[in-house]
């Protein structure tokens, strides 16, 4: 992993974009994230150009979608954190951990109630196979001592490389072993249904916000947020941008989002619309063949901390993404954004890689020397950097 920081001006987008482009052929997939289009350049090298969000365009991603992945732990709470978003998350603490309580209890009796009502579609044949592949990945995930979400990746991956060892072990229970893991484990068959689903058949904004209305439990709590959450429907003046199926592509061997046409008074617009690009982000990274190198690059992650939930992708990222072949790479103006966080362990921790120029701060630069054992020599230099800004002739970044 990689991490960037510098204080504005000092080149750091020039430089990553160079190295984007220097490294580009080691890439199966390359995603950017960020506001200001400083990487055009290499996105538009690559014959592409960047999808630019705006709060009334035509693009729309589902906070919802699980992109053919099964839905998760990690995928409920997310969810959950994008809706405590929407409705803003009340001052006092007691209040805001029962409210996120209240939407995850709600989230998963909707979950269930979605998986169950395609499972009395399926046909005998299709629900058989769709619990034989559920069992399968259990098998995986006990033999191996995965989670439920890399042991369906690992299995997906067996199939493509070795179909005939994958069908084995899919067709090698009985129909009483069957029976009883759908007894057992009614969540994992469950569970599994959405990563067969289409963009247009998966649970919405509005549908949340409708069933929320109906609940015949919490009626009170449920209702204030039904009517909260209904700005955020299709319509409301937040909702163009999350409440329809996802139509915008994540295939193809580069994604560029830009944000930075959504304008500072939506801002909190701007950053769930972040939280859902790299929620999606990852998603779509966990779908694509283990093997692939990866990488996924965020600009400004100040802007996405100020998200709630947004700091549990970031662990994700930096702790488990290496197993899925992936760099990330984050940039930031000064240490302390990352420092003053509770994962600047799982952070600084997981990086091996620093491009630093001047932060522009003494004490930024001193605490960040510390942490990585800089010497006192490194840190003095580091803040004698010049900014290019200033240069009239012949402008360099150090």
């Amino acid at each position: 992993n990689l991490i960037i920081l510098g204080a504005p001006g000092m080149g750091k987008s020039v430089v990553l974009t160079h190295h984007l482009l220097e490294t580009d052929h080691h890439y199966g997939f390359t995603a950017i994230v960020e506001s200001g289009l400083s990487h055009a350049p290499y996105t538009r090298s690559c014959g592409i150009e960047p999808i630019v969000f705006q709060t009334d365009g035509l693009q729309t991603l589902n906070p919802f979608d699980t992109q053919f992945l099964p839905w998760s732990s990690f995928h409920q709470a997310t969810l959950t954190a994008f809706v405590s978003n929407a409705v803003g998350i009340p001052a006092d603490e007691d209040r805001a951990l029962r409210q996120r309580a209240l939407i995850n209890k709600h989230l998963d009796r909707l979950r269930a109630e979605r998986a169950q009502d395609h499972l009395r579609h399926l046909t005998a044949p299709q629900r058989e196979a769709l619990i034989r592949r559920a069992l399968a990945c259990h098998t995986w995930a006990h033999r191996h001592q995965l989670s439920d979400i890399e042991a369906f990746l690992e299995f997906r991956d067996l199939e493509r490389r070795q179909p005939q060892e994958a069908e084995a072990l899919v067709t090698n229970f009985s129909t009483s072993a069957l029976w009883e893991f759908e007894q057992r484990h009614p969540s994992k068959v469950q569970n599994l249904v959405f990563a067969q689903l289409q963009p247009a058949e998966h649970l919405t904004v509005s549908a949340f916000q409708e069933y929320l209305l109906l609940a015949e439990e919490d009626i009170e709590e449920c209702r204030s947020l039904a009517t909260l959450l209904k700005l955020w429907c299709r319509g409301g003046p937040h909702g163009n941008p999350f409440d329809a199926a996802s139509n915008v592509s994540l295939t193809g061997p580069v994604v560029h989002f830009e944000l930075g046409l959504i304008p500072e008074a939506a801002r909190d617009i701007r950053r769930v619309v972040g939280f859902l690009i790299l929620n999606g982000l990852r998603h779509h990274i966990l779908s694509l063949p283990r093997l692939m190198r990866k990488r996924l690059v965020i600009e400004e992650v100040s802007r996405f901390l100020e998200v709630p939930g947004s700091e549990a992708i970031l662990r994700a990222l930096f702790e488990s993404f290496r197993h899925t072949n992936t760099q990330v790479t984050v940039v930031g103006q000064s240490y302390s954004r990352i420092a003053d966080t509770s994962i600047r362990v799982a952070l600084v921790g997981n990086t091996r890689a620093w491009m630093i120029f001047n932060t522009g701060d003494r004490q930024d630069v001193e605490r960040l020397g510390q942490d990585l054992g800089l010497s006192r020599a490194s840190i003095e230099a580091i803040l004698r950097f010049v900014r290019p800004d200033p240069l009239s002739a012949h402008p360099y970044s150090e």
